[in-house]
C-alpha cells in the first residue's frame, strides 16, 4: 500500500509511534548513560581514596626503610590508619595478601587471618581472587564489581571495589562502595524521567489528535477522497451527490461541493442560453432570407431607378440651360433693382420732407382746433347773455 493511500489518521498515528519510539530509545539511552556516569563517578571516588591510602602506606614504609620505625611497627600503624579511614555511610578499607588471606578488615575484624579465596557472591563470583588478580595485573590496580552484605546485614547488595598492590609488603589494599544508593538515586531519576516521558507522550498524543482533527476539518474528508472527487469534476462528471450542508463550512470538500453546484448551475445556464441562441439563429436565418429577397427586389428597382436617373439627368441638363439664361436675366434685374433702389432712396427723402410738413401742419391744425374751442366757449357765453337780455326786454 502506497503512502499516498494512507488516511490522515494513519499517517499521524505512524508519526506518533515513531516519535514515541524515538523518545523511548532516547530516554533509555540517557538513563543508561546516567547510570554509567554515576558508576564512573563512584569508581573515580574510590580510586582517589585508594591513592590516599597508598600514600599513607608508602610514607610509613619510607619511615621503616629509614630506620625511624621498625617494619612491624610501620605495618601496624599502616593497618590502623586504614582501619580508621571511613567515608560516606561507613565505607571502609580492607587488606589482603597475595594468597587471598585477610590481613585487615575494618568492618569485620573476625575475618582477619582467614583465607578468603573461596568467598563467592550470590552469582558465584570469587571476588577476592578477582581483586587480587586485577591488583597484581597492573600497577594502578583495577575495579571488581560483585555483591556483598553491608555491615549489620545479611542481605547482599551490589558493590564495586578498587584494589592496588603494595609490593614491598606483599599487600593488596582495597576499598569499595555499595551501589544500593546509586540504584536508589538511579531509580528516582528513572521514575522522574519516565513521568516526563509519559507526560511528553500524552502531550504528543493530544497535539497529534488536535492537529489531525484540524487537518481533517479543513479538508472535510480524506485527501484521497477529495482528490478523486476533484478529478471526476475535472473530467466533466458532476453527477456525484455532495451535500455541502453536511460538510464543515470552509473545508476543501465543502468548497468542492459548492464548486460542483455552481458548475451545474453554469452548465444549466449555458444550455438555456444555447437553446435561446438556437432560436435566435432560426430567426436570423428567416430574416436573412427575407433580406435576400428584398435585395433582389431592390436590385430590380435599382435597374428601373437607373433609367429614371438617365431621364432625370437629361432634365437636369435642360434645367441647367434655363438656369444659365435665368442668370443672365438676373443680372439685368439686379441692375434695374439698383436703379430702383436709388429712386426709392430719393423718394424716401422726399417723403421724409413731406412728413415733416404734414407734422407741422398737424400741429398748427391742433392749435387752430384749440382756438376754435375757446372761441366756441366765448360764443356760448355771449349767446347766454343775449338770451338773458331778451328775457329782460320782455
Amino acid at each position: 500500500m502506497k503512502l499516498s493511500e494512507w488516511t490522515i489518521r494513519t499517517r499521524f498515528f505512524i508519526v506518533l509511534i515513531v516519535a514515541v519510539s524515538g523518545l523511548a530509545v532516547l530516554g533509555l539511552y540517557s538513563l543508561n548513560d546516567l547510570r554509567r556516569n554515576m558508576l564512573e563517578d563512584r569508581q573515580d571516588k574510590i580510586e582517589a581514596l585508594v591513592e590516599v591510602a597508598g600514600g599513607s602506606i608508602a610514607r610509613l614504609h619510607e619511615l621503616a626503610a629509614s630506620g625511624v620505625l621498625s617494619e612491624d611497627e610501620a605495618k601496624k600503624q599502616a593497618l590502623e590508619t586504614l582501619r580508621r579511614m571511613r567515608y560516606e555511610n561507613g565505607e571502609y578499607f580492607f587488606v589482603l595478601d597475595t594468597q587471598h588471606n585477610f590481613v585487615m578488615h575494618a568492618a569485620k575484624p573476625a575475618l582477619e587471618g582467614k583465607s578468603a579465596a573461596d568467598l563467592r557472591d550470590p552469582s558465584g563470583k570469587l571476588f577476592i581472587q578477582e581483586l587480587v588478580r586485577v591488583a597484581l595485573a597492573s600497577e594502578r590496580g583495577g575495579v571488581v564489581d560483585y555483591s556483598f552484605a553491608k555491615p549489620g546485614s545479611d542481605q547482599p547488595v551490589p558493590k564495586i571495589s578498587y584494589a592496588v598492590q603494595f609490593k614491598p609488603w606483599g599487600w593488596v589494599y582495597a576499598t569499595g562502595i555499595y551501589l544500593d544508593d546509586v540504584d536508589r538515586a538511579f531509580r528516582s531519576v528513572a521514575v522522574n524521567a519516565l513521568l516526563i516521558i509519559v507526560l511528553v507522550i500524552a502531550v504528543l498524543v493530544v497535539v497529534s489528535m488536535w492537529i489531525g482533527g484540524s487537518v481533517l476539518r479543513q479538508l472535510g474528508g480524506e485527501p484521497t477522497e477529495a482528490s478523486a472527487i476533484a478529478l471526476r469534476i475535472a473530467s466533466g462528471d458532476l453527477g456525484q451527490e455532495m451535500r455541502s450542508d453536511q460538510l464543515a463550512s470552509g473545508s476543501v470538500m465543502h468548497s468542492i461541493a459548492q464548486m460542483q453546484t455552481r458548475l451545474r448551475g453554469i452548465i444549466s445556464e449555458i444550455g438555456r442560453l444555447a437553446a435561446t441562441l438556437a432560436d435566435r439563429a432560426s430567426e436570423i436565418s428567416v430574416a436573412t432570407e427575407e433580406t435576400r429577397r428584398a435585395a433582389e427586389q431592390q436590385a430590380n428597382s435599382t435597374s428601373a431607378t437607373a433609367a429614371s436617373i438617365e431621364e432625370l439627368t437629361a432634365s437636369i441638363n435642360e434645367v441647367a440651360q434655363n438656369a444659365d439664361a435665368t442668370g443672365r436675366n438676373s443680372s439685368t434685374a439686379a441692375s434695374c433693382a439698383e436703379q430702383g433702389r436709388a429712386l426709392v432712396s430719393s423718394s424716401a427723402n422726399e417723403i421724409e420732407k413731406i412728413a415733416e410738413i404734414v407734422a407741422r401742419s398737424s400741429q398748427q391744425i391742433r392749435q387752430l382746433a384749440t382756438r376754435s374751442r375757446e372761441i366756441g366757449g366765448i360764443a356760448g357765453v355771449i349767446k347766454e347773455i343775449a338770451e338773458q337780455t331778451n328775457l329782460l326786454a320782455l
